[in-house]
């Protein structure tokens, strides 16, 4: 059964929260008064045998999939013991330090946008869902710049304990695993792909999105040209016809949504440029004098909309950096690219999207950078 995108999701809520919507909240509440999240431990597997998820084709794709282990080089020696694989060292979870006031250095977080209907999210035991919004976000702190690099959800990867799948599989396959374990996985398969420290996460959901962008009365966006999807997909497992006139127009949460989340009216890359673009839509959106009003409604709301393993310092510490960044210069992304990319259908119909190795590198150096200093 074909899923939905959910289009911005996990995205939109640190953007937010780096565009400075939450500058003006010290003087509304305290640190301390923010819920506070404790790490989660991954779990082995259940079963030998991962649960079988959706959209998965008839067979594996054509090509390898990202974050394979790289055999040793045999090396002349006299011990004859085979030589291991070699697999990528477990990263250390940072510590929080509450006693810091200034942030160093750089910190990288895992945007995750969860793609689950009502009816699902309800179920104690039901579908986790799929994270079909994936990005890391980079703030380096001493350089004074942020960066965006959005993950393909088909990304043929090798999920940890679980074998080869989507990117997006690796958050459901935790959750079935252990409840409340899918971030953890989920970062663990990123780092491994792309060969990256991921400190923190942020998850959201469809409908999450879409309260942010009203409490903040909506985005201004500018279509280049007319979108019509005959086939967008709703939450009772129907569609519907959206259609989009081209020009500049004030979106509401739900439109500026089906703007982000479209892909039939064009394509998966043009699908991600405009969630880019709605995003920055909000940034700019937060920045103004007429939301600040609007911004203690939305906190309130914050600790029951986002999952997240940020600690209260470091999102005010998010906050107050963000206020400063100049979109057109402080602010980095890597935009679509099909030839980074390729998409290959399977015989079942399911797409696959091959992470190549002149990806991941592009991603690695956006996200990373140069050193500071």
């Amino acid at each position: 059964m074909k899923r939905h995108d959910p289009g911005l999701l996990g995205t939109a809520w640190l953007l937010f929260v780096l565009g400075g919507g939450l500058v003006g909240w010290s003087g509304l509440t305290s640190l301390g008064q923010l819920p506070r999240t404790s790490a989660v431990t991954i779990a082995a597997p259940q079963s030998p045998t991962p649960p079988v998820l959706r959209d998965f084709d008839l067979e594996p794709p054509p090509f390898a999939a990202a974050g394979e282990p790289v055999p040793v080089p045999t090396l002349t020696r006299t011990d004859t013991t085979p030589l291991p694989l070699s697999t990528p060292a477990p990263l250390p979870s940072p510590t929080p330090s509450p006693e810091l006031a200034r942030p160093a250095g750089r910190l990288t977080i895992l945007l995750l946008g969860i793609d689950q209907r009502p009816d699902e999210a309800a179920a104690a035991d039901g579908d986790p869902g799929r994270t079909d919004t994936m990005a890391l976000a980079s703030v380096d702190y001493e350089a004074h710049t942020a960066a965006l690099a959005s993950i393909p959800r088909d990304g043929y990867v090798v999920i940890p304990s679980h074998g080869k799948d989507r990117i997006n599989a690796a958050y459901t396959f935790g959750e079935v695993d252990q409840r409340g374990a899918g971030p953890a996985l989920a970062k663990q398969t990123v780092s491994q792909v792309f060969g990256v420290q991921v400190d923190r996460y942020a998850l959201v959901d469809v409908h999450t999105m879409e309260r942010i962008i009203d409490a903040v009365g909506g985005v201004w966006i500018d279509n280049p040209t007319q979108l019509v999807d005959r086939a967008y997909p709703t939450d009772d497992y129907r569609t519907k016809t959206v259609d989009i006139p081209a020009g500049k127009q004030l979106m509401d949460g739900q439109l500026a949504v089906e703007y982000a989340r479209t892909r039939h009216a064009d394509s998966d890359f043009g699908r991600q440029g405009r969630q880019q673009q709605v995003l920055l839509a909000l940034r700019d959106r937060a920045l103004q004098p007429d939301v600040l009003p609007r911004v203690p409604a939305l906190l309130a709301e914050l600790p029951h909309l986002v999952r997240t393993d940020l600690n209260p310092l470091e999102i005010a510490q998010l906050a107050a950096f963000g206020r400063a960044l100049d979109p057109g210069r402080d602010i980095a992304t890597l935009k679509p690219d099909g030839a980074l990319t390729p998409i290959y259908v399977g015989r079942g119909g399911a797409s696959y999207v091959n992470l190549t190795l002149a990806f991941r590198a592009a991603v690695r150096g956006l996200v990373t950078g140069p050193p500071s200093g």
